[in-house]
């Protein structure tokens, strides 16, 4: 099937099951398959005849980590969904040790199942609430992603100050914390966003804003990007690579105003 014949075509419910949170439900599209949960958008896809093809433009700009950290041991992914972070890390480093967390064993379930989400021995993955597996781990790792949603917006209790600090604590010396924020950087509605920014800034000194678009005023995925070390620069074999250049280009480098917004916290 053509790309433009696949523009016409609806997408298949093939698999659908009921958790104690949601529903989840697998679509297909030609060779696209996706998840969603009930009447909500798209949380994830794959391409089922290139499993490697990021097809998400934030899930490519994830790829950013490597300007900071070419080599990743230890992975932690905070929110699951189809497992494109996890597939994406164990395909660039097979020997890390990564850890999968997602309040929901269904989406868990479906992703392995559906979206080729690794499982191996050096894989695990918990059915539980993120907060609860930031408090209560003991291990460290080298990159921290936190892709947690309820709805159309990150839980409280995940962006709350006290929650970057517990997810400060268990990055290694130079690990870095990826947040995928939806929301606007300037703005009348940017208020959500710039609030978070002035959250995380309280636990994490250095912050690098990479949206996936350079449309600040609409709403858009932002990654925000925190390294638990201070003044350590890019790593010097990020220079020359094409791929990579291109997407830090998009990095925001202007000045984001917070007097006007609080930080999150848990008490509040």
């Amino acid at each position: 099937m053509g790309f433009f014949q696949s523009l016409f075509v609806r997408p298949k419910l093939i698999w659908t099951k009921r958790s104690p949170l949601q529903t989840v439900c697998i679509y297909e599209k030609g060779p696209i398959r996706y998840m969603r949960f009930a009447s909500e958008s798209w949380q994830g896809a794959l391409d089922t005849r290139n499993k490697e093809r990021i097809l998400f433009p934030y899930q490519r700009f994830f790829l950013a980590y490597r300007a900071w950290l070419p080599e990743i041991r230890s992975f932690l992914a905070l929110g699951v969904g189809t497992g494109t972070s996890i597939r994406t890390i164990r395909h660039r480093h097979p020997d890390a040790r990564i850890c999968g967390v997602d309040v929901d064993s269904v989406v868990l379930q479906a992703a392995v199942t559906f979206f080729d989400c690794p499982s191996d021995e050096n894989t695990k993955l918990c059915a539980m609430h993120g907060r609860a597996f930031l408090e209560s781990s003991r291990d460290r790792y080298d990159l921290i992603f936190l892709d947690a949603y309820d709805s159309y917006s990150i839980p409280k209790s995940m962006r709350s100050v006290e929650c970057m600090q517990q997810a400060r604590n268990l990055l290694e010396e130079n690990g870095l914390l990826i947040v995928n924020v939806i929301g606007r950087i300037s703005g009348p509605e940017s208020g959500f966003f710039r609030s978070f920014y002035k959250t995380i800034r309280e636990v994490f000194s250095e912050v690098w804003v990479l949206p996936v678009t350079r449309w600040t005023r609409m709403e858009q995925n932002i990654l925000l990007i925190a390294r638990r070390s201070v003044g350590t620069q890019m790593h010097p074999d990020s220079k020359g690579d094409k791929e990579l250049e291109k997407l830090l280009r998009r990095l925001y480098l202007r000045t984001i105003p917070t007097s006007d917004v609080p930080v999150c916290r848990d008490t509040e």
